[in-house]
């Protein structure tokens, strides 16, 4: 099928080149593309640092939605922020909840750490459990919420904080 009858079969290797056979075969893993070609170096992948709040207030926890603007824009989020180079979990926390909602932090003990590659950059997430001072007033954020952990599932999560509910589901 698919050869002029009387036309010869060929059945030896296909050549790029005079010469050189081209093997059909996927190259071993790490293996050059281009005979002589080392291979390319691997592209370091960004890790970047976050922190979170699991605030409670009678049964329901608060989580706040992205900007239509942000990275992963409208996606509901326990509320906090990227840490800077040189600043700690903590001074994070209180910065970014005083930015984003107006309000003052008690930070208290370490609830989760998780990782999550996204893609182009990887994410470290630490969540911590926390009491806020004042009441939040979303200047920063599209929305907030206070949420009970059944309702979770009418929200949309990104990938590390959907992990962060998952835990809260299983306690």
């Amino acid at each position: 099928p698919g050869r002029a009858p009387g036309s010869p079969r060929f059945t030896g290797p296909i050549l790029a080149n005079p010469g050189q056979a081209v093997s059909r075969r996927p190259a071993a893993e790490g293996a050059a593309c281009y005979p002589g070609r080392p291979p390319e170096p691997a592209v370091p992948v960004p890790h970047i640092r976050v922190v979170a709040a699991e605030i409670e207030r009678d049964g329901c926890y608060l989580i706040t939605q992205r900007r239509p603007e942000a990275a992963l824009p409208l996606l509901w989020e326990f509320p906090g922020g990227r840490v800077r180079d040189g600043e700690s979990d903590g001074d994070a926390l209180r910065r970014t909840l005083n930015d984003r909602l107006g309000v003052g932090v008690q930070i208290g003990h370490r609830v989760l750490h998780v990782t999550h590659a996204y893609e182009g950059y990887t994410l470290d997430m630490v969540v911590y459990r926390c009491g806020i001072l004042g009441e939040p007033s979303g200047t920063r954020v599209h929305k907030l919420v206070w949420a009970r952990p059944e309702d979770f599932g009418q929200y949309k999560f990104p990938g590390a904080d959907q992990q962060t509910v998952d835990a809260l589901l299983r306690e």
